[in-house]
């Protein structure tokens, strides 16, 4: 993918899609938020959150339609819920003009989809918990490696429910795999590729920055927010993008 590119995190990617795809009945939970058919955002409709989610789908290339609601009221949010299919839900005031919805909405699209979901919405400790489990449940049986009394319950859920072909599949990942990453740096992996794709929403690298980086109002503030390397990748990533043209 585009916004994935520079990154050597295609199997390690494998291994979170089959655990969406695979052992779904694990992660899925209840939306703490009534979603209501009236809410729900098509590409038909000729409100400006409808406008920016099908200007955003055309953007990203993606043809299968997330399902997206949007309450006018309420406070500000924008959240994606672990439901099947995944649910992205926004409320009030989430994003000041079409443009910043694109980035918004390209930025949850992209990190509801099977490979990203889980790292994009399991807490850190969770999150690691669950890599520690797929290495003990399908990695080398003479491994050493300790393993937290959470993983190790998560590890015996994930033998009952992967089927037996996706967990050799998988074995031959981990084998493959070294080092072995934490899910600190998947997150962050998964975190820029989320703004990548909100930033080919968007068309409007400026725009970008100021949202990540807060309100950049002269020369020496951007210089600052070029500091913060979240920032400075997606920087990286937009002129990349422009030489390859």
């Amino acid at each position: 993918n585009r916004w994935l590119r520079g990154h050597e995190s295609a199997p390690v990617r494998a291994i979170w899609r089959a655990l969406w795809d695979h052992a779904l009945p694990i992660f899925r939970e209840t939306p703490r938020v009534a979603l209501l058919p009236n809410d729900r955002v098509t590409r038909v409709a000729t409100t400006p959150v409808s406008h920016a989610f099908t200007r955003t789908l055309d953007a990203l290339h993606i043809t299968d339609l997330p399902t997206l609601y949007y309450r006018r009221g309420g406070d500000a949010h924008l959240r994606i819920f672990r439901t099947a299919p995944p649910t992205i839900f926004a409320s009030g005031e989430f994003a000041a003009d079409e443009p910043s919805m694109r980035f918004e909405l390209g930025r949850h699209i992209l990190l509801s989809r099977p490979d990203h979901i889980l790292l994009a919405t399991l807490d850190a400790t969770r999150a690691q918990n669950v890599l520690d489990a797929v290495r003990a449940a399908f990695g080398p049986a003479d491994s050493n490696e300790p393993i937290e009394r959470d993983a190790a319950a998560i590890a015996s859920e994930l033998w009952g429910t992967i089927p037996s072909r996706v967990q050799a599949e998988m074995r031959e990942i981990i084998v493959s795999t070294s080092p072995w990453p934490d899910a600190s740096e998947a997150r962050t992996t998964t975190v820029r590729a989320g703004d990548r794709a909100g930033l080919i929403a968007c068309g409007d690298l400026g725009l970008a920055i100021r949202v990540l980086a807060g309100r950049v109002q002269s020369e020496q503030g951007l210089e600052a927010a070029m500091r913060v390397e979240r920032v400075a990748s997606l920087v990286r990533f937009a002129f990349s993008e422009l030489a390859q043209r």
